[in-house]
């Protein structure tokens, strides 16, 4: 929001915005992202919404009852050192305040203690002027002090800030410190200036503070957890997410993504055999979708269950039997497969191979006599074949050959007499 709204804000508001702990959410959105902004006056478009937004996440800055931020209010010694104190996760001071305008009842109190016990604040004698604005170059001594650089000996170049044309205008105690944040590009200045005795802005001091998070700071890499207990936790929470979202896990793809993560071998397995995960019903599931993609045979469903997906014998046939497919239907549609583009195949041959896969005796003898094949047509096939392949054999011979593939004695008559035997 502009100046205006900010000036008629009671001044009251500023120490509020700071130390006040309830955050409403306004409901503004943006037409890119769908995250809201946390504040009414700090729009999706603003240059510093991402910061803002980070620190407003992270605990670091609040806003008043009202949904505000006021960006553009300045920055107090007190406030600021809140902010240091929250970011470094608002750790206890081990010695009483030395500041005797900063009481145990303000609400920096225990930010300026700590940071006073660290070397970031030092103040004037016992004073500290926690209502004064902070300047830009006080800042920036205040950000190195907090990073360690003041007395370490860290590098920093001195040509710095040497293309501002107010570099003469930084106060010698920040001098260091500011050509520190310059060269580390959390402060760039305003056009050619420095402008190093302007009171600084809330929202620049969240900007510059995001920018020191981001090269100082990273998000740490989470350890690999490799205990069972985390395992089983890290699979559980998996597990209900791929309820919630209509997926279904198996062995072999729980074992592929726990190592990519880092678990061992053996706590991925204790974990698949202890998370309450019913692998019988997410076998079932993968057969379900299996059978409806392709005709499949209860011995086909049970090498992929084990060999592509990882279940045990057991869940594979729990999964056969268990499934709903109708075998009797999907043998129909087996047996019409197979005889695609087949010549030569008998009754008792289809049978054979049905029974081998899988399917029960019951369902073979179904699916032949529902299949729709011309038997002696097969038997002419068959009887070509052997030709082929013996073209001087006697008719006798011939038919006994058909009859030993399993084509009646009335097929093989059939082809023998089709083929000129």
């Amino acid at each position: 929001m502009k100046r205006k709204l900010a000036r008629i804000i009671a001044l009251t508001l500023i120490t509020a915005v700071l130390f006040s702990f309830a955050i409403p959410v306004a409901s503004a959105t943006s037409t890119i992202d769908s995250t809201p902004s946390p504040f009414v006056d700090v729009p999706i478009d603003s240059v510093a919404f991402t910061a803002i937004l980070w620190a407003n996440t992270n605990g670091i800055v609040k806003g008043t009852a009202e949904g505000l931020f006021l960006p553009e209010y300045n920055m107090t010694r007190a406030q600021y050192a809140v902010v240091l104190w929250r970011y470094e996760g608002s750790p206890a001071a081990r010695s009483p305040g030395r500041f005797i305008d900063v009481p145990t009842t303000s609400p920096a109190y225990r930010a300026i203690t700590w940071a006073n016990e660290k070397g970031i604040v030092t103040g004037t004698g016992n004073t500290f002027l926690p209502e004064d604005n902070m300047t830009r170059a006080q800042m920036a001594l205040m950000m190195f002090r907090y990073h360690g650089g003041a007395g370490l000996g860290i590098p920093v170049p001195g040509d710095a800030i040497d293309g501002f044309t107010d570099k003469a205008d930084v106060p010698a105690p920040a001098n260091e410190a500011m050509r520190w944040a310059v060269s580390n590009g959390l402060i760039t200045g305003r056009g050619n200036q420095l402008l190093p005795n302007d009171y600084i802005t809330r929202e620049q001091v969240v900007l510059i503070l995001f920018r020191y998070n981001n090269m100082f700071k990273p998000a740490p890499t989470p350890p690999p957890v490799t205990t069972r207990d985390k395992a089983v936790e890290y699979l559980k929470e998996a597990y209900a997410d791929s309820i919630r979202d209509k997926i279904n896990l198996d062995p072999f793809g729980v074992k592929r993504t726990m190592q990519n993560i880092g678990f061992s071998y053996d706590d991925i397995v204790y974990a698949i055999n202890n998370s309450g995960i019913d692998w019988n019903r997410q076998a079932v599931e993968w057969a379900k979708q299996l059978a409806a993609k392709q005709a499949v045979s209860p011995n086909l469903i049970r090498w992929d269950l084990k060999e592509v997906h990882g279940f045990n014998g057991t869940q594979a046939s729990y999964a056969v039997n268990n499934s709903g497919i109708n075998w009797n239907s999907m043998a129909l549609d087996w047996a019409k497969a197979q005889l695609v583009g087949a010549t030569g195949m008998s009754r008792t041959a289809l049978m054979n191979a049905m029974i081998q896969d899988g399917y029960t005796n019951a369902q073979a003898i179904n699916a032949v006599n529902n299949c729709g094949a011309n038997w002696n047509s097969m038997a002419v096939g068959a009887a070509r074949n052997i030709l082929h392949d013996m073209p001087g054999i006697s008719r006798t011979s011939l038919i006994n050959m058909l009859m030993g593939e399993g084509f009646t004695n009335s097929q093989a008559i059939y082809a023998a007499n089709y083929v000129g035997k």
